[in-house]
């Protein structure tokens, strides 16, 4: 067997010979998106509401979700569903409300203020944040119920505050987000999907449901009966 031995100085110019090689391969890996800090201009949430048995009389059941830029920024959205309680409580219809902590920034309330009657209605949503110009507006697209029609188009201009919503968490609006009133009107409400769209048209979606409310089993007990 024949051994070749290499001196110190061209095992050091081997050394440097594969580095020079390998670097040809990585540097174009390190030139991607995840290295380039690209801005959200938008977030989106998809929603599901099926109601079994409501009750008109009391605008049974109720109910609201929450977005925000980020878990910890001091406005958040909210979006009513059966009940406006600004600037006082009233039944039926739906509602936008922008907050800062427990101060009530802006409002906008639904002309259709029915309602709801229909036994298995499913209402589904997309609710958004959207960087528009120099604010973010809170809004409705993708809409469709019985009681309401189609409520798309519907939105409302965050006043003040960050534009930056690279903080935004689904888990969030999950956590924040609930039936109100009338709990076992309920059989199900679910952020069924939601989705980051940066500057450059890319996106980043989030097909995970996350189970905000689910009627309990036949037989079991449960909580908020109306």
């Amino acid at each position: 067997m024949t051994r070749f031995l290499t001196s110190g100085r061209s095992r050091r110019l081997l050394t440097l010979a594969l580095v020079g090689a390998l670097a040809l391969f990585v540097a174009p890996l390190s030139r991607t998106t995840a290295d380039i800090h690209l801005p959200v201009v938008q977030v989106e949430e998809h929603w599901s509401l099926l109601i079994n048995d409501p009750d008109p009389d009391i605008s049974s059941p109720q109910i609201s979700t929450q977005m925000a830029r980020s878990p910890w920024a001091p406005r958040f959205c909210n979006f009513h569903l059966n009940s406006c309680d600004v600037p006082s409580f009233a039944q039926g219809g739906l509602q936008l409300q922008v907050w800062r902590d427990s101060t009530n920034l802006a409002v906008v309330t639904s002309s259709n203020r029915a309602t709801m009657t229909t036994s298995n209605e499913l209402v589904e949503w997309t609710q958004y944040l959207k960087l528009t110009g120099a604010s973010l507006t809170f809004g409705i697209s993708s809409a469709s119920s019985q009681t309401w029609g189609d409520f798309s188009g519907v939105q409302v201009q965050i006043p003040g505050g960050s534009l930056l919503l690279d903080e935004y968490s689904a888990d969030y609006s999950q956590q924040n987000s609930g039936v109100t009133f009338g709990a076992n009107r309920v059989s199900s409400l679910v952020l069924v999907w939601s989705k980051v769209t940066y500057a450059d048209g890319s996106y980043a979606l989030d097909s995970t449901p996350r189970v905000v409310f689910s009627a309990p089993l036949i037989g079991s007990s449960g909580d908020g009966a109306n």
